[in-house]
């Protein structure tokens, strides 16, 4: 059976931002390995290199394990080479959050109105996520994902044509022929969920399905780990210095949590065959280990039918950094929890939701929807709560604030808004839920850290669009603001008059924007001014707007009367 995600109490208590020291190698990945290879002496996180192994195989895989190691995750007291090992004085580096945003592209292919009776006929649709980071001084990690992202967009649009095609043969047959049984939609899905977004690693899992009629459906799971310094797309060999180690440590896991009868009599020596093969690219990177980088160790997937049936879903496990079998070198290893799991529908996570040491179980899933409303149920050591998702819940997350553990759900409104139905988990386990909703929402940014993350909301000062800024889980499990101002993400206007404006390094200069003048919303506090930037030089100018009503005025005058390229919706 599928082992549920277990949470452990690291949870209640503080949380950690030192981790191992920063190092940033820039060779490629063939020079990285080389120099792995060739090094004389190597210092892994926990482990020591195996003796001398019996077969090829065993041998090839182990080159670069190196000596004995002493270091420890998240404590080196000597500098860093390439693998984060201990060769000189350094301090311990504190752990950056990214600010990752996943967004998603949807294709469908419908029938013509009324063609095979009333309304439309869905033949197939798709569905493809694509990843970025926020932050802007990470050119490398950004152009590996925009690669990734664009490469994955063009085979997913691919296969939705070509299935649309054969669903549409498909239909066509099923018509003619009643007793062959009902056409359901043909799909293609890619979704992304992120492990890790540090200055250290990104982590994704990239999960694909695809419908082509049968009794079910195909699907997998693929793990992506890139070095966020470089881009670099990273292999086995860059983050563990012991395969032979690895290798034991995962057949245990596997015995223990899934139980030989659950897997296929010959699991161990697949696991072997992966543990041993490294990628050599994206294209076949889910035919060998699967794995991915978390805040607290790695966690090895494998696919339905690889070690078992299709009925164990995706079989897992995870081995945190302290684990000394693997050898994790410190460059990647991290062990820090950040206060924030992400939770899936139906999905089981046990948490110490009171900090009594007791793991309670916490769970969603809908349970009543009609065509405007969506009713869920949260549950927490049994107890339960049903919240109006409206048009249902688009993301949810676990969230350690000051005082307890909340549910963060992100549910979806009219126009696309989103807003957040936050519950108390620990008032909710006791018997006395406590609920409350806060009008913003993550519109594709994921969080990372309680303490530093990002929501969106609906600004109207200069147009109608969404504004961006980063808050921390306050008391009561509300999200308290970080900064005044929102990032607007570069609205497009046009100085059709002179405007009154401040400039210079406070703004405590007057002045008036030229008439003209292309211009960009970069951010506002959404009520009485907006940041303009000049398109042509950069010039910072900061424009006092009376957003208390309609229509918004600078000086007693409609913006309108000002700006060129407004848009404010109905």
């Amino acid at each position: 059976m599928k082992k549920s995600i277990v949470i452990a109490a690291v949870l209640t208590g503080a949380i950690l931002t030192a981790c191992a020291p920063n190092a940033q190698p820039e060779e490629s990945a063939s020079e990285s390995m080389e120099a792995a290879e060739s090094a004389d002496q190597a210092e892994p996180t926990g482990g020591s290199s195996e003796a001398e192994p019996d077969n090829e195989a065993e041998k090839n895989g182990s080159e670069g394990a190196g000596a004995e190691g002493t270091g420890e995750v998240g404590t080196g007291s000597e500098g860093t080479n390439s693998h984060g090992e201990n060769d000189g004085e350094t301090t311990i580096s504190e752990r950056k959050i990214l600010h990752p945003i996943v967004t998603e592209q949807r294709f469908s292919d419908y029938s013509e109105y009324g063609e095979y009776g009333e309304g439309y006929q869905l033949f197939c649709s798709g569905t493809v996520a694509a990843v970025e980071i926020r932050e802007e001084d990470y050119p490398e990690l950004q152009k590996a994902l925009g690669d990734f992202s664009e490469a994955k967009r063009e085979a997913v649009e691919q296969e939705f044509h070509t299935l649309s095609e054969i669903a549409r043969e498909d239909f066509s047959i099923r018509q003619e022929q009643p007793d062959s049984g009902t056409f359901y939609p043909y799909s293609t899905e890619s979704a992304i969920t992120v492990m890790r977004a540090d200055d250290q690693v990104f982590s994704f899992v990239n999960e694909s399905y695809v419908f082509s009629g049968g009794a079910h459906g195909n699907g997998g799971v693929a793990g992506y780990n890139y070095d966020s310094q470089t881009g670099k797309l990273l292999t086995l060999s860059d983050v563990i210095s012991d395969r032979e180690g690895l290798y034991e440590e995962i057949i245990a896991r596997l015995s223990e949590e899934y139980g030989e009868d659950g897997l296929f009599p010959e699991y161990q020596e697949t696991v072997r065959q992966e543990v041993y093969e490294e990628p050599s690219g994206l294209g076949d990177y889910d035919h060998r280990l699967n794995f991915t980088l978390t805040s607290q160790g790695m966690t090895v997937y494998f696919n339905p039918y690889e070690i078992g049936p299709w009925a164990a879903g995706t079989i897992k496990v995870e081995i945190p950094y302290e684990n000394e079998k693997p050898g994790f070198y410190q460059q990647y290893g991290c062990s820090t929890d950040a206060g924030v799991h992400k939770l899936k529908e139906y999905e089981i996570l046990h948490v110490d939701i009171d900090g009594d040491g007791t793991l309670e179980e916490v769970s969603y899933a809908p349970t009543d929807a009609d065509e405007f409303m969506t009713v869920y149920t949260v549950t927490a050591n049994g107890a339960e709560v049903t919240l109006d998702g409206h048009y249902g819940i688009t993301a949810a997350y676990l969230f350690q604030g000051e005082d307890g553990v909340y549910f963060y759900g992100e549910c979806l409104s009219d126009n696309d808004y989103r807003y957040l139905s936050i519950v108390d988990l620990a008032s909710l386990a006791g018997g006395d839920p406590k609920t409350s909703t806060f009008h913003s929402g993550f519109y594709g940014s994921v969080p990372m850290d309680s303490g530093d993350f990002e929501l969106s909301d609906r600004g109207d000062l200069l147009s109608s669009g969404l504004i961006t800024r980063t808050y921390r889980i306050g008391a009561e499990g509300q999200p308290v603001p970080l900064e005044e101002e929102y990032q607007t993400g570069g609205w497009s206007l046009t100085a059709i008059a002179d405007i009154p404006a401040w400039t210079g390094a406070d703004f405590h200069e007057k002045t008036v924007i030229p008439a003209g003048t292309k211009l960009f919303w970069t951010a506002t506090d959404n009520q009485t001014y907006g940041i303009l930037e000049d398109a042509a030089d950069g010039t910072q100018y900061k424009v006092l707007v009376d957003g208390s009503g309609w229509p918004r005025t600078i000086e007693g005058t409609s913006i309108e009367e000002y700006f060129d390229g407004l848009m404010f919706a109905g």
